[in-house]
């Protein structure tokens, strides 16, 4: 996750945050992934416009929500 990137929102119509965990046992990580993104677009002024999270290994590459 590279929380420094600049992209604006005037330009982006907004942000879209996604995270992604390898297994159901990493459930709790997610759910601070996300909140952690929220709070990081929130301060920086940042609109967000989608959320995307998924549970599952990232050993295919098929990480459907992130390629939405």
């Amino acid at each position: 996750m590279n929380i420094e990137a600049n992209s604006s929102p005037s330009v982006t119509g907004g942000l879209g945050l996604y995270a992604r965990v390898c297994s159901h046992d990493h459930k709790s990580d997610l759910e601070r992934q996300l909140a952690r993104l929220v709070v990081w677009a929130a301060s920086t002024g940042h609109r967000v416009v989608r959320v995307e999270s998924e549970i599952g290994s990232g050993m295919n590459g098929g990480r459907s929500k992130a390629k939405r």
